[in-house]
């Protein structure tokens, strides 16, 4: 994913929604997560924030094997799927950007933000595709991303696979 906006000020913003959600205890824990990996999962979170990237993030939770083997799905029991890393810290990461990045508009006294491709589309559903470029209320946006679980979910898609949709500040 590509995040056009990345810079100190606003991994500092990312790390404070962070802190929000901790001290809130809403901070996002994925079922895939074993024991460990939930106890590593924030600082592991912050790290890749605070000085890395969500590829920096899933390489962590899989090499120090944060993620369970294996998930009950209705009656059945299967293997967690070998990307699940890779989505774990592609979601969060980006969704923690998008807020950080909703803010930065608001202060900036921007009203809206535009919704982009992050990655390249193609697979993506035609829902998620006729939403790049659209502009959303960034109080809005902001309010449905501290709620949501994804990018995704926040923008209304309902999408069993991460779309590639992120945020950006609009370009006029």
């Amino acid at each position: 994913m590509e995040y056009p906006h990345i810079d100190p000020a606003l991994r500092k913003t990312m790390l404070a929604e962070i802190s929000a959600d901790s001290a809130a205890g809403t901070l996002y824990l994925s079922p895939r997560l074993n024991f460990s990996g939930e106890e590593h999962w924030e600082p592991l979170l912050r790290a890749a924030v605070e000085r890395q990237d969500a590829r920096w993030l899933a390489d962590n939770l899989d090499a120090y094997k944060y993620l369970r083997k294996t998930e009950k799905e209705r009656f059945v029991t299967v293997r967690i799927p070998f990307e699940a890393a890779h989505t774990l810290a592609e979601s969060e990461f980006n969704r923690f950007y998008s807020r950080a990045v909703c803010r930065r508009a608001q202060e900036q006294g921007l009203t809206h933000v535009e919704i982009r491709a992050g990655r390249e589309l193609s697979r993506a559903p035609q829902s998620a595709r006729d939403l790049a470029g659209k502009r959303r209320k960034a109080g809005e946006l902001y309010a449905s991303l501290r709620e949501a679980t994804s990018v995704d979910k926040a923008l209304g898609l309902k999408v069993f696979e991460p779309t590639g949709l992120s945020v950006a500040l609009p370009e006029s």
